[in-house]
């Protein structure tokens, strides 16, 4: 029997542990999360150098995939080894292997019940605009540039006819794979430090789009070309033809994941320094 042959039953008859991983990355030089041929993406990436470290390969299973061009500031995922190594050793030998844009910034033990996206709680997003006469160089790709002066408070009374169990059908792509669109927004809040305004808003889970979506109609209010109860009128037409633009997905932040406290995972959600 050659050596690979032995390294199989090795890793075969050792038992597995599971570790929950908090990730950041700059979404920009990706094809979104989940693993595509021929195309780099942030799936790929980790499961390159975790199954490097491991020596054997890995499947990661995500909290949530963010589109092209998102990014994220502490997303969650897991993973399954037999091989025993401390945090500290699995962090810098993961990051060692990853590129500059994508790094592991923590590591849990957790139980084999333990799953990134079914044992969910909610999941925590933050889209950022730029408000200002021009754009900015050094923030090209990281906010969303907008010229126009805006009413946070119109904005902010439209995005609470979305809080709550709704059927979030009209705030979906016509490429959502969602077999249902019932989706529970615990909170929207809309703020403004200096010329940043933060679209930061919680729930059970999204669907395809729908924050970006979300957002483009909050600007249509914002701007005066439509009042705040049109989010509701929109919400029970369950139409998407009826909504405007989806914006752009470099805006967007992947913030954290809230779990059970039998896991013992930091649930502090990870704001980007913007």
């Amino acid at each position: 029997m050659d050596r690979i042959s032995f390294i199989k039953i090795d890793i075969y008859l050792k038992k597995n542990v599971k570790f929950a991983c908090k990730v950041e990355y700059d979404g920009c030089g990706y094809a979104g999360w989940q693993s595509q041929k021929n195309i780099a993406t942030i799936q790929d990436e980790l499961e390159k150098s975790i199954s490097y470290v491991a020596n054997h390969q890995v499947k990661i299973t995500t909290a949530g995939r963010t589109d092209a061009g998102v990014h994220a500031t502490s997303a969650v995922f897991h993973f399954e080894t037999p091989k025993h190594r401390d945090k500290k050793s699995w962090i810098f030998g993961i990051n060692s292997n990853l590129p500059a844009d994508i790094k592991i910034k923590k590591i849990f033990q957790v139980s084999n019940d333990f799953d990134a996206r079914f044992s969910a709680i909610t999941r925590s997003y933050r889209y950022i605009l730029l408000q200002s006469l021009s754009s900015s160089p050094i923030l090209n790709k990281k906010v969303y540039w907008i010229r126009t002066k805006l009413d946070l408070e119109k904005m902010q009374k439209g995005a609470n006819y979305l809080i709550g169990e709704h059927n979030f059908n009209a705030y979906r792509t016509s490429q959502c794979q969602a077999k249902h669109a019932i989706r529970n927004i615990h909170k929207i809040t809309i703020t403004k430090n200096k010329n940043l305004v933060y679209v930061d808003i919680t729930a059970n889970a999204f669907l395809h789009n729908m924050i970006r979506i979300i957002v483009g109609c909050l600007l249509q209010i914002g701007t005066g070309n439509k009042k705040p109860i049109w989010i509701d009128e929109i919400l029970k037409l369950q139409q998407r033809n009826h909504i405007g633009e989806t914006t752009p997905p470099y805006g967007l932040y992947f913030v954290g994941v809230e779990y059970p406290k039998k896991y013992k995972i930091d649930n502090k959600i990870t704001l980007p320094f913007l």
